[in-house]
C-alpha cells in the first residue's frame, strides 16, 4: 500500500510538472497577474485588519501614550495604506480611469494623518488627472463640464503652493518639470515641420496653466517656464506686431542659455520668417543662434535630424546672403551648395516630403547650376541629377522641371528658360537671389558664347534685345556696360572688343586687342609744345584727341586687371597720371625753350 501510494503521488507530481512544462507564455503571465492581484488584495486586507485593530484598541493605546504604546505602529500602518492607495490611483491614471482615480486621490487627501510629502504627491497627481481627463475628451465636447475641469486643475495647482515650504527642493523642481512638460511641452521645430497641430493642447489653455505654475518655479525652472510662455506666444499669436515679436525673440534668446530646445525653436522661428519674408531676415542674430547651437550639439550624445537640417539650411541662407557681397563669390556659393545638400540629406533621413524639402532641393540644383556655369570646363562638369539621392526621385514633377531648367540653361534657350522658371514660381520669393544670379550668368554666357562670336559690330540696343529672358526685367544700358567692363577686369572676356559710346556700338574681334594708349611718351612730349600754338581745328587732330580720350596715361604695356576692384583701378590711373606729370616736368621745359629761341630768330630777321 505504501509503495502504491508513493507511486501514485509520484505520478501525480509528474503530471503536474508536465502541465507546467507545456504551459504557454500567456498562461504563465495570466497566473502571475492573478498572483499579483491576490497579493495586493491580501496586503490591503492586512492594512484594514491592522487599522481595525488599532481603532479597537484605541482606549488601550490612549492609556499607554506615555509608555510609547502602539501609536507609532498605527502611524506607519496609515502611511503604508496611503502609499498603497496612491500607487493604486497612479495605476488608474495610467489606465485612463479618470473618475475612479479622482475619487481615490480625493479620499487620500481627506486622510487626517497624511504627511506633507504624500499630500503634495496626491495633489500633484490629482491636478494631472484632471488635466488628462479634460485633454482626452476636449475634441469630442466643449461645454461647462470641460471648463469646470480646467478650473479644477487651476485650483489644485494653487493648493500645491501651500506645500512648497514643506517638501524638499528636489521634489518641488521635479514636480514643476513634470507640469511644464505636460501643460506646455517644448515646441522645438514642430511648428515648422508639423504645423499648428504640433500642440496637443489649446495654446491659450497652456498659457493659463503655466501662469498657475509660476509660483512653484524657482531659479532655472522660472526661466524655463518663461521660455515656454514666450514660445507659445511666438508660435501661436497671429496678430502680434513686428516690434512686439522682435522684443519677445530677443528676450527668449537672452534667457535660452544652453537649452538646446529653446535655441531650436528660435532657429525654426527665423526660418519660418525667412520663408514668409526673406527680406526681413535678421542675419546677425541667426548667425549667433547657429553658432551657439552647433557648439552645444558637439557636446551632446544625440544628433536630432530636425535640428541638423535646420542648422544646414541656416548656414546655406547665411552664405547666400553673403554671396551678394562683392568678394569671395565662388567660396560663398560653394558653401551655400554644400549646406543645401546636407540639409536635403537630413530631410530625406527624416522622411520629410513637405514644401520645405522641395525648396531645399530646388536651391541645391540652382546653386549647382551657378557653380557649373562659372567653371571654365562647364560642358564637362557632372550634373547634380547624376547623384543617387536625386535619381531615386527623378520621375517627380519637381525634378523634371529642374532638369528642364538645366537643359535650357546649358543650351542657351532663353525663351524656354523663362518658361521653365515659371514652373518653380512658388520658390521665387525665397530663392530670389539665386534666380537673379542665374539669369545674370545666363545673359553673360549668352553674350560671350553667342553674340560676341557671331557679330563683329553690334549696337548696345540689339545686344540688350538678344539677351532678354522672357518677361524678366529688361537689361538696361548700364547693366550691359557693367557686364562688359567687369568681364575685362575679371579677365573673363572671351572675345576682345572696343566700345564706341558716342554711337553705342561694340566692336568684337582680335583686331581690337590694343593697349590703353597707342601713343608713346616720347611722341607725346615732342608734340606737346606745338599743341599750345595750334588752332582749334588743328587741335582736333586724331593723335591729340586720342590722347585726351585716354586721360593721358602712357603705359604702353597691356594691363592685367584681374582681381582688381574698380576703386583700385581708378586709383592706379590717378597715380600714373600724377607720377608722369611730376617726372616729365623738366622734359616739357626743353621744347618751350626752343620755341622761345625760334621766336627770337624771327624777331631778329624781321
Amino acid at each position: 500500500m505504501t509503495d502504491e501510494a508513493g507511486y501514485g503521488e509520484f505520478a501525480a507530481s509528474e503530471d503536474e510538472n508536465y502541465d507546467d512544462f507545456m504551459a504557454s507564455d500567456e498562461d504563465v503571465s495570466i497566473e502571475m497577474e492573478d498572483e499579483t492581484e491576490d497579493e495586493a488584495d491580501q496586503e490591503l486586507a492586512n492594512h484594514r485588519d491592522d487599522s481595525d485593530y488599532g481603532s479597537d484598541s484605541g482606549g488601550d493605546s490612549g492609556r499607554d501614550v506615555g509608555h510609547g504604546g502602539e501609536k507609532p505602529g498605527a502611524e506607519s500602518t496609515a502611511a503604508a495604506m496611503a502609499a498603497a492607495a496612491l500607487q493604486s490611483a497612479k495605476r488608474m491614471v495610467q489606465e485612463q480611469r479618470w473618475h475612479e482615480a479622482r475619487s481615490a486621490l480625493n479620499g487620500i487627501l481627506q486622510g487626517s494623518t497624511l504627511d506633507p510629502d504624500r499630500a503634495f504627491e496626491a495633489r500633484l497627481q490629482l491636478a494631472q488627472c484632471c488635466y488628462l481627463s479634460w485633454l482626452s475628451h476636449r475634441e469630442c465636447a466643449a461645454g461647462p463640464a470641460e471648463q469646470d475641469e480646467l478650473q479644477e486643475v487651476c485650483d489644485h495647482l494653487q493648493q500645491l503652493h501651500t506645500f512648497a515650504e514643506w517638501v524638499e527642493p528636489e521634489v518641488l523642481d521635479s514636480a514643476v518639470a513634470q507640469l511644464l512638460d505636460q501643460f506646455a511641452p517644448p515646441l522645438k521645430s514642430k511648428l515648422l515641420f508639423e504645423g499648428p497641430a504640433a500642440s496637443a493642447s489649446n495654446p491659450q489653455v497652456s498659457a493659463a496653466l503655466l501662469e498657475c505654475c509660476a509660483p512653484l518655479a524657482r531659479h532655472d525652472y522660472a526661466q524655463e517656464l518663461r521660455s515656454r510662455v514666450l514660445q507659445y506666444q511666438l508660435g501661436f499669436s497671429d496678430n502680434t506686431d513686428e516690434s512686439q515679436r522682435r522684443q519677445r525673440l530677443d528676450e527668449l534668446a537672452a534667457i535660452s542659455g544652453s537649452r538646446l530646445d529653446s535655441l531650436e525653436f528660435l532657429i525654426a522661428m527665423h526660418v519660418q520668417h525667412f520663408l514668409a519674408n526673406p527680406q526681413g531676415l535678421d542675419v546677425p542674430q541667426l548667425q549667433s543662434l547657429v553658432t551657439r547651437s552647433s557648439a552645444l550639439l558637439q557636446k551632446s550624445l544625440t544628433e536630432p535630424l530636425r535640428l541638423l537640417s535646420l542648422l544646414s539650411f541656416c548656414e546655406a541662407i547665411i552664405a547666400l546672403n553673403n554671396y551678394c557681397s562683392p568678394h569671395d563669390h565662388a567660396k560663398r556659393l560653394s558653401e551655400c551648395q554644400t549646406a543645401f545638400w546636407n540639409c536635403y540629406k537630413h530631410l530625406e533621413e527624416l522622411g520629410d516630403h513637405s514644401r520645405f524639402r522641395d525648396l531645399t532641393l530646388c536651391a541645391f540644383i540652382l546653386s549647382s547650376m551657378l557653380l557649373t556655369g562659372q567653371a571654365a570646363n562647364a560642358h564637362q562638369a557632372i550634373t547634380p541629377f547624376e547623384l543617387e539621392q536625386i535619381k531615386v526621385i527623378e520621375s517627380t514633377p519637381l525634378v523634371q522641371d529642374l532638369k528642364q531648367i538645366y537643359a535650357d540653361f546649358v543650351g542657351y534657350n532663353l525663351s524656354g528658360f523663362a518658361n521653365s522658371l515659371r514652373n518653380i514660381q512658388r520658390f521665387h520669393l525665397q530663392l530670389a537671389g539665386l534666380i537673379d544670379a542665374i539669369i545674370h550668368l545666363l545673359q553673360t554666357r549668352m553674350l560671350w558664347n553667342r553674340v560676341a562670336r557671331l557679330y563683329s559690330c553690334i549696337s548696345l540696343v540689339d545686344i540688350r534685345a538678344q539677351l532678354q529672358i522672357g518677361d524678366c526685367t529688361p537689361l538696361s544700358r548700364n547693366d550691359l556696360l557693367t557686364i562688359l567692363m567687369k568681364s575685362i577686369m575679371n579677365d573673363t572676356a572671351q572675345v576682345y572688343f572696343k566700345l564706341d559710346l558716342t554711337h553705342d556700338l561694340v566692336y568684337f574681334g582680335k583686331e581690337n586687342r590694343r593697349p590703353l594708349c597707342p601713343l608713346s611718351k616720347h611722341l607725346y612730349l615732342s608734340t606737346k609744345s606745338d599743341a599750345a600754338t595750334r588752332t582749334l581745328n588743328t587741335a582736333s587732330s586724331p593723335s591729340f584727341k586720342e590722347w585726351v580720350d585716354n586721360i593721358g596715361v602712357f603705359e604702353t604695356k597691356p594691363r592685367r586687371l584681374k582681381d582688381m576692384s574698380a576703386v583700385q583701378f581708378v586709383h592706379e590711373l590717378q597715380q600714373s597720371r600724377e607720377c608722369t606729370a611730376v617726372a616729365d616736368s623738366s622734359c616739357q621745359a626743353k621744347p618751350l625753350k626752343y620755341s622761345q629761341l625760334l621766336q627770337c630768330v624771327r624777331d631778329a630777321l624781321s
